[in-house]
């Protein structure tokens, strides 16, 4: 099963509950929040389909660790804030309850991805799995703390 493959209306909507920032967020939020950074009606739109499109992938990727315990994830992102910059040194695996509370995005804004990897290529790639407690989900306000240093559309 590909991590892009296409959810169902139901399954989109039962995934986006079980994320602890999707759970609490709406089109009509999203679109909120960016107005207040000063982005126009054309600036939020896009702003708006990009976290669309982050959603659609976390969420299929949701789907796979949930299906597969024993499948990893590791998180990229660049630029990164302060508080997700240690999430960058290992792997989550599946298997581990907590799991979901370490995938991002960890607010609106948040540049942070995260890719599936079998065990297999996290060793080739060198990460390792990160220990139980080794590290607390990042504690990010609502709107990512890069973002709003852009502020204003810009």
């Amino acid at each position: 099963m590909s991590q892009e493959e296409e959810l169902s209306a139901g399954e989109s909507r039962e995934l986006r509950n079980r994320h602890p920032l999707y759970a609490r967020l709406s089109g009509d939020v999203i679109w909120a929040l960016f107005e207040e950074l000063g982005y126009d009606d054309e600036q939020c739109g896009q702003a708006l389909d990009a976290a669309i499109a982050q959603m659609h992938h976390v969420l299929a990727v949701m789907r796979r660790l949930e299906n597969d315990p024993t499948a990893y994830f590791v998180l990229r992102g660049d630029p990164v804030c302060e508080c997700c910059a240690p999430l960058l040194r290992g792997a989550f695996p599946a298997a581990r309850p907590a799991w979901r509370r370490f995938l991002p995005p960890f607010a609106v804004g948040c540049r942070m991805s995260c890719e599936i990897l079998d065990a297999a290529v996290l060793k080739e790639k060198g990460y390792s799995v990160l220990a139980d407690g080794e590290f607390a989900p990042p504690d990010c306000p609502l709107l990512c703390p890069l973002l709003c240093e852009g502020a204003g559309g810009k």
